[in-house]
């Protein structure tokens, strides 16, 4: 990462007090309410500023009490129009293309995926970004506001098919077709790819399952959850386009959404829908 700093040539050593601007961003997410609520969906900001023509000048993730306070401190700054891009909670995500000086080319992923290894989900990611005027000698204090990069997605399977052996080992539970990158103008992007999720076997209760993120991809259709056995075998697939318009109470338009596929396998037949818990209207994020 570049640093916070930038030549400091029109100043002079001995006092900087003076050579630049006091500028600072309020960073704000409310979800699809009024209420703010970036404190209990963010925990870490990494902040990015390009000049005008498209240069990362500075780049670095802002001190935890920046981010507590919600109000970040602006890197000094010569006077000019910036642009400034923040991601939240950016744990085990990568930047790539950052001298691209495209925004619609600058992408962020998962790291597995970036170092071409299996993708078993992305981080519960946030987008923000706002053009900056710095003006010498004169302070500010602007409002950036946060929207979602991702959908919670939860799958339970019931009545999990007896895999014969031990030896044969638990089925998984697979995403396919999902966007696996988000530009730095928050649209998903990226040759499909398939996620093998994190899943919890319980083999008393022939129970699977498994919670992750996923990019906020476009094409509901081209996205499929596969229970997959270990033999390479696919029990069940569910297009998510389907899924979607079988229960319209699920809505990708919010930003917090919670994506819940309860998959049960039941006298030969594999039934689909929304877990009771989300019937019921307890929607639990995560």
């Amino acid at each position: 990462m570049l640093t916070f700093g930038l030549a400091l040539s029109s100043c002079i050593r001995e006092d900087l007090s003076e050579c630049f601007s006091d500028n600072l961003l309020e960073m704000s997410y409310k979800g699809d309410g009024t209420e703010e609520i970036f404190p209990d969906k963010i925990c870490r900001v990494d902040m990015y500023v390009f000049d005008s023509e498209g240069n990362c000048v500075s780049s670095a993730m802002l001190p935890q009490e920046q981010v507590d306070s919600r109000v970040a401190q602006l890197p000094p700054l010569d006077p000019g129009t910036y642009h400034i891009v923040c991601l939240g909670n950016a744990h085990s995500t990568v930047v790539d293309r950052i001298s691209s000086g495209d925004y619609g080319q600058i992408v962020f992923m998962d790291e597995d995926y970036m170092n071409g290894e299996v993708v078993s989900g992305n981080d519960s990611l946030y987008f923000a970004a706002i053009d900056y005027e710095v003006v010498s000698g004169e302070d500010q204090r602007r409002i950036v506001e946060f929207e979602s990069s991702h959908y919670d997605l939860s799958v339970e399977v019931a009545g999990v098919p007896d895999p014969n052996s031990k030896a044969a080992g638990a089925p998984s539970i697979m995403v396919c077709g999902v966007s696996p990158q988000t530009t730095f103008e928050n649209v998903a992007c990226g040759e499909p790819e398939n996620y093998v999720l994190e899943a919890t076997h319980d083999v008393s209760r022939q129970y699977l399952s498994a919670t992750a993120n996923i990019m906020r991809h476009t094409d509901h259709s081209a996205v499929d959850v596969r229970v997959v056995a270990a033999s390479g075998e696919t029990l069940a697939e569910i297009n998510l386009a389907d899924f979607l318009a079988d229960n319209p109470e699920v809505d990708c338009t919010r930003q917090e959404v919670l994506i819940p596929i309860y998959i049960e396998f039941k006298s030969g037949e594999v039934l689909v829908r929304l877990p009771e818990w989300y019937v019921q209207e307890v929607k639990p994020e995560f």
